[in-house]
């Protein structure tokens, strides 16, 4: 399982020469493979931002957009509510089937956006 999780993680390896007798639990072979896939379809990387919202007061306008300055998708979300939700929100309305990441605007890369909050991002 763990070997499963780096995979899922990994965003370089495209293609991993396993046999059907290396691994004898068929879910995680098919977890290696979705993640060796993704890799295939290339990295998408998205920026996100966010500000106070005035209307309604308490949540905050988060915008995520491509790298060219492209906005994918805006959302007034709580302060709590975790930044993964938004990527779901971009990666639904996109053909891209690779893998994500967020830039955040000092330039690093989020690395968990589902153990990030909203309100993290303006801290």
């Amino acid at each position: 399982a763990t070997f499963t999780s780096a995979m899922e993680k990994n965003f370089t390896l495209a293609r991993l020469g396993l046999q059907s007798t290396d691994i004898e639990d068929g879910a995680v072979a098919e977890r290696i493979a979705a993640a060796v896939e993704k890799n295939r379809h290339g990295m998408r990387v998205l920026t996100i931002s966010s500000t106070h919202s005035l209307k309604p007061p308490g949540r905050h306008l988060v915008v995520c957009r491509a790298l060219d300055g492209d906005e994918l998708a805006v959302a007034e979300l709580a302060p709590m509510e975790k930044v993964g939700r938004l990527l779901q929100k971009c990666q639904s309305r996109s053909p891209h089937r690779g893998k994500w990441r967020i830039a955040l605007a000092d330039g690093s890369l989020l690395t968990n956006p589902f153990d990030t909050t909203v309100a993290q991002l303006t801290t």
